[in-house]
């Protein structure tokens, strides 16, 4: 490294010393405390230690030293094992039948992928019991669990690419699969899936950055001279840029793809200069940073020439594109389109009892479970500037910028919060938090209330007009207005911070989604009249006429629900009518009341589940929110309708 910037002092010895006095005296007294402050440096400066060979140090306070011991893996699928008695009588049997349907709901997508899955466990089950099954067929149960087992591994490693490692516990009744995808193959999923990923910083800096000025006015404008932007419209001559990228290259600055100009890509000056200029600014990491909402777009696998745009995070497994959340969403995709663990979970005799993500499996990265607990849940022994802040808007919610002390209740790291379980919780958590600092502003008021009602001696429930509630009621319909428009600007900085603007839009169809056997010519599949691309196809008439039979059946079921509410009540009158022992057990009535609300709830949510299935819903956050209203139209009723026949009858 001592050496090449040597040599490129010695070859334009001139230029490098007339830059950096030029530099020194420009940033002199007018931008010498804004540079200090900031750690700015101008080209010239910057470039003096660009092709020095990497040190590699750790910087980061949050970064814990990786541990090499660690399994690096991502979800866990426990399976039982079940050995069976010899000579037992009446050992339970699961027959071919029940197997196959369950099979076809396990398997996610088109009716043709459901009989390939179903084929090849048939031409299992002919390998281990020595003949193919009739519909009459069965197996004892620890047979079929192993059967399941072996073949649910051998999709996964095999015909999915994902790296599986197995164990079983000390009582050897539990096997343990331990599951993680190669970066290949999560680069790979992610192109699949046009996966947004964030830029670097260095991209675009932001405006603190592009504004820099040497002091000097343009003759031909009249104006200062930027020279951050000078420097970026430089254009560099191929020989020169292939020599620079060379030299970045070998002093472990850049990556083997970014070594070169692309000559099929790059056809112009103005395009491998742009590049150039981009990697300078990375490698040099310039500062200051000041762009909080950096860009996001589509990972293209098949383009290496847009690679070094896309931040780099450090992992147990080496420096990648992906942080933890979206590794595990990647991997979590690339597991449910080959099974519904869902389906296989619910049901017993198939032998899956559990799958999970292991959030804690790759220790060292960050964020982890303990850095939480110290910095979220004992917020008040953290570090000023780890604890995060209120809301997404808040200055101190930037690396490194303390949160007021005052403020400390309502801070989280929403950055890691996001980086650890994702934008959906991130989004709750975000909301959480922002309307519990809002609320400040109605007990301030109720403060104020109370205290007008103490000094004046008054009482709320004394009869005549209260002012103070006439005004607290205004102010209560004033700040319902205010948070609701404050809260949707805020949500709007959360997706265009997070990389989820337009997100719905964009969304990618569900495993589980399937097109209509019924359509045209049988074919599920349709040229899109939008973008002219063959998509999966299901009639929204269809799934109108099974919404109207979902709806039908909840309002019955709500009926039902709001009948026996009444029984129950009446129950419970004419056994206080009746005094006695009857009169004393009508507490009784009010468990069973609460037992049958709990039961209720267990089986329609079965219900929902079912009925959302079948309406073939296309992403996920459709079927999601179809769900939920589903539930909510129920549990509305079943949770406060005897609150409200009690207040009302």
């Amino acid at each position: 490294g001592a050496f090449v910037t040597e040599r490129w002092a010695q070859r334009c010895p001139r230029q490098v010393s007339s830059a950096l006095a030029s530099s020194k005296k420009r940033m002199g007294s007018s931008g010498s405390k804004e540079a200090e402050k900031d750690d700015y440096k101008p080209p010239a400066l910057r470039s003096k230690d660009r092709y020095v060979a990497r040190e590699f140090s750790a910087v980061d306070s949050d970064a814990a030293a990786f541990d090499p011991s660690a399994d690096k893996y991502d979800y866990l699928i426990v399976f039982t094992v079940a050995k069976a008695k010899e000579g037992a009588l009446g050992a339970a049997t699961v027959s071919w039948e029940r197997l196959r349907d369950v099979w076809m709901q396990a398997i996610p997508g088109e009716e043709d992928k459901k009989d390939r899955g179903v084929r090849a466990l048939k031409a299992k089950w002919a390998a281990r019991f020595g003949a193919a099954p009739a519909p009459t067929s069965t197996a004892p149960r620890p047979e079929v669990e192993a059967l399941i087992r072996d073949h649910i591994v051998d999709v996964l490693s095999r015909r999915s690419g994902l790296q599986l490692k197995l164990s079983t516990n000390l009582t050897r009744n539990k096997q343990f699969c331990q599951i993680r995808a190669p970066m290949n193959l999560l680069e790979q999923k992610a192109d699949q899936l046009q996966y947004k990923l964030k830029f670097r910083p260095e991209v675009d800096p932001g405006k603190d950055f592009w504004e820099r000025t040497d002091g000097d006015i343009d003759e031909k404008t009249g104006r200062r001279r930027y020279v951050e932007l000078l420097e970026e419209q430089r254009l560099i001559s191929k020989d020169r840029a292939n020599e620079i990228l060379g030299i970045l290259y070998r002093a472990g600055k850049i990556g083997p793809r970014d070594m070169c100009v692309f000559d099929e890509e790059e056809t112009t000056e103005k395009h491998w200069s742009r590049r150039v200029h981009t990697l300078e600014r990375i490698v040099d990491k310039v500062k200051p940073i000041s762009n909080e909402y950096p860009a996001y777009a589509s990972y293209d696998r098949s383009s290496p020439i847009e690679r070094h745009l896309y931040d780099e995070y450090p992992s147990v497994r080496g420096t990648t594109l992906f942080l933890s959340k979206d590794r595990l969403y990647l991997t979590k995709r690339i597991i449910d389109e080959v099974f519904d663990f869902g389906v296989l979970t619910r049901e017993e005799f198939c032998g899956v009892e559990l799958v999970t993500a292991l959030h804690d499996a790759n220790y060292g990265e960050m964020p982890t479970a303990d850095w939480f607990l110290k910095r979220w849940v004992y917020f008040w022994q953290a570090e000023a500037d780890r604890v995060g802040a209120p809301y997404v808007t808040h200055p101190s919610i930037s690396k490194h910028r303390s949160c007021p002390f005052l403020l400390r209740p309502w801070a989280q790291p929403l950055t890691e919060i996001r980086s650890y379980f994702g934008e959906k919780i991130a989004f709750y958590f975000a909301w959480l938090g922002f309307y519990g600092y809002y609320l400040i502003y109605p007990a301030l008021a109720g403060l104020i209330v109370s205290g007008f009602l103490l000094v004046s001696g008054q009482s709320d429930e004394s009869v005549g007009v209260h002012p103070e509630q006439i005004f607290m009621g205004f102010f209560i319909v004033i700040w319902s207005a205010y948070y609701k428009e404050s809260w949707d600007i805020e949500s709007q900085y959360c997706a265009l911070k997070w990389g989820t603007v337009n997100f719905e839009e964009e969304e990618v169809d569900r495993p589980q989604f399937h097109g209509d056997l019924a359509g045209p010519k049988g074919d599920r599949r349709r040229v899109s009249p939008v973008t002219n691309q063959s998509e999966t196809y299901y009639p929204a008439e269809k799934r109108r006429r099974t919404q109207t039979v979902s709806l039908l059946i909840i309002l019955i079921f709500i009926i039902l629900l709001i009948i026996v509410m009444v029984i129950v009540f009446e129950l419970q009158y004419l056994m206080y009518s009746a005094g006695g022992i009857l009169g004393k057990m009508t507490g009784a009535v009010g468990i069973l009341q609460a037992v049958l609300i709990q039961v209720l709830s267990f089986f329609y949510g079965q219900f929902a589940d079912a009925r959302n299935d079948l309406e073939n819903y296309r992403t996920q956050t459709e079927f999601e929110n179809q769900l939920v209203l589903k539930k909510f139209l129920f549990e509305i009723f079943n949770n406060y309708s005897a609150l409200a026949i009690t207040a009302f009858f």
